[in-house]
């Protein structure tokens, strides 16, 4: 949702008498440049008040499991994306709302976001002296800051206006996308949504993300796999965006026993 000047009062009159309420501490965790219509914007991903480690690499027991794909090595809190324009208009978007659909992080209205890189040599467990330990989370914190807005034209309108914001994962480490930013069609802050679920933010795997990205207007991605975690279905999504609005169509089809897919079962819009 789009923050108004209403949350702020709602405070200040919650605050006892000659008593200021304080705002919280923001911190940009990372800013682009974006050219919509031509014009360049500033957007920010901020933190606002204290943030704590999530998937961190002190556990990386944890950091290592799947509901930590993508999120590792991360920190967890109050996250917004603010949004500021040249004639002087602002926009801030509530990202921690996204999350709560998907228990991603451990609070309600919090976000988590990835801030350094795994690496394909790390340990998978926190083995060795705690000297050996503590020197690897140093490393770690020398990494360069990951990319958390990789902004790309998921619309195929000409301009790179949208980004993948990572809520959660589905078993085990796929990870559930949902696409914030902006389109001719709809010129403010959102996540987009699908044409069959208007009023509910489009969820989807990163690769069927990806998928489209490369895509003229539709692609096809296998969502589940039969025999997947023991699944004895198997599900494919396709996804077509004309003019920035998203169809999704998923197709569930009985898995042979032999192997492989066998006749559809269903058809349901997304």
């Amino acid at each position: 949702m789009i923050l108004s000047r209403c949350g702020i009062a709602a405070l200040l009159l919650s605050s006892p008498p000659g008593v200021s309420a304080a705002a919280p501490t923001e911190t940009v965790r990372q800013e682009r440049e974006v050219l919509v219509n031509g014009v360049a914007e500033r957007w920010r991903l901020k933190w606002l008040g204290p943030v704590k480690p999530a998937c961190a690499a002190t556990e990386l027991e944890s950091a290592m499991s799947c509901p930590c794909a993508g999120f590792a090595y991360g920190e967890e809190g109050r996250l917004t994306l603010e949004r500021l324009m040249p004639n002087g208009s602002s926009e801030q978007l509530d990202l921690g709302q996204f999350f709560d659909e998907t228990d991603g992080a451990s609070e309600p209205g919090h976000g988590i976001l990835r801030r350094w890189n795994r690496d394909s040599k790390d340990p998978s467990e926190n083995s060795g002296t705690s000297s050996l330990r503590q020197k690897f989370v140093a490393q770690v914190k020398q990494r360069p800051e990951a990319d958390v807005m990789d902004m790309q034209d998921f619309t195929h309108e000409g301009a790179k206006t949208g980004f993948l914001l990572q809520v959660g994962n589905a078993p085990c480490g796929r990870n559930m996308m949902v696409l914030i930013g902006v389109s001719k069609k709809n010129p403010h802050l959102h996540a987009f949504t699908s044409l069959a679920h208007p009023k509910r933010p489009l969820l989807l795997q990163r690769s069927h993300w990806n998928a489209l990205l490369k895509a003229k207007t539709s692609a096809s991605d296998i969502a589940l796999p039969c025999g997947d975690h023991g699944s004895e279905t198997e599900i494919e999504k396709s996804v077509t965006v004309r003019d920035g609005v998203f169809e999704v169509s998923a197709r569930e089809y009985a898995c042979r026993d032999e192997g492989g897919r066998g006749k559809l079962l269903h058809r349901t819009a997304e």
